[in-house]
Order: structure tokens, then sequence, then C-alpha cells
């Protein structure tokens, strides 16, 4: 009975933070792990902000030796990828998080996707961007790291 109450208070801790996050996982007859989705989350969480921060040395180490990128920018490979965060063409003054959804592939792997609205600036003018964003994760020798990552815009 215990276990079945701290369960409950877990849940609705989750609920109230506004983030869906499957807590019981059974995949091959195993009950998977939510430590796995919070170490997902708390990457999306150093991601976004390493984005908002021009940090290109943090997606050097954040990302897998074969990772790949989709998006409007075309498909990216780590070295690319890294490049265009130096660049600075990808930080963002602002961004709303919204629906966010966590789910374990297996006891190394998981996603993480949710709609993101991001106010950027240059030259040109503020600039408002609503999209769709999907980020796998495997964990790969002990470390947790980004494999595959693509934006969807959505429809003005």
């Amino acid at each position: 009975m215990p276990k079945r109450r701290h369960r409950r208070r877990t849940l609705k801790r989750v609920k109230e933070s506004g983030v869906l996050i499957r807590t019981k996982e059974v995949i091959g007859g195993q009950v998977m792990n939510p430590s796995i989705e919070a170490a997902l989350l708390a990457l999306k969480e150093k991601a976004l902000e390493a984005t908002r921060q021009g940090d290109s040395e943090f997606y050097r180490h954040y990302l897998a030796e074969g990772a790949i990128a989709v998006g409007p920018f075309g498909i990216l490979d780590k070295e690319g990828i890294v490049a265009q965060m130096a660049s600075g063409s990808t930080r963002f003054r602002s961004s709303k998080i919204e629906d966010t959804r966590v789910m374990a592939l297996s006891s190394q792997s998981g996603l993480v996707t949710y709609k993101a609205t991001f106010e950027t600036s240059n030259e040109g003018g503020a600039k408002v961007s609503s999209m769709f964003v999907t980020t796998v994760y495997a964990q790969i020798d002990g470390v947790w790291q980004g494999v595959f990552y693509q934006q969807t815009p959505l429809q003005k």
C-alpha cells in the first residue's frame, strides 16, 4: 500500500508541473525506471540553455558521434550542429515550451518531444517561430547523449 501512495504523489507532482511522464513503462517484461525520464528532461533543459547562450562546447559533448539533426535548416551531422551553435544563428531571446512528453524506449534510450515557440532577433528585427521538436537520446558508455533531433515548423 505505501508504494501506491508514493506513486500517486509522484504522479500528482508531475501533473502539476505540466509535464506528462510515463512513470511506469513495461519493456521486455521489465518496469522502466522513472529516473530515465527525469534525466532526459534535465538534458532537454540544459540543451535549451546552451542554445540560448550559443554554447557550442556543450553540444560537442552532448551529442553522440553519429548524431544528426533535421529541420528547416536541412540535415546536419554533429560537426554541422556544433558549427551552427558556434555561429550564433540559433540563439533566441525567449522560449515557451508546451506539451512536453517523455518516453523511455528501452533501458538505454528514450525521447523527449514538445511544442516550442522561440523569439529570435537579428539585424532584421524580431521573429517568432513555433515548432514541434523531438530529440532521441541513447545511453552510450553510461552517458546520455543526443542521437537524433528534428524540428517540424507549425503552419501559420
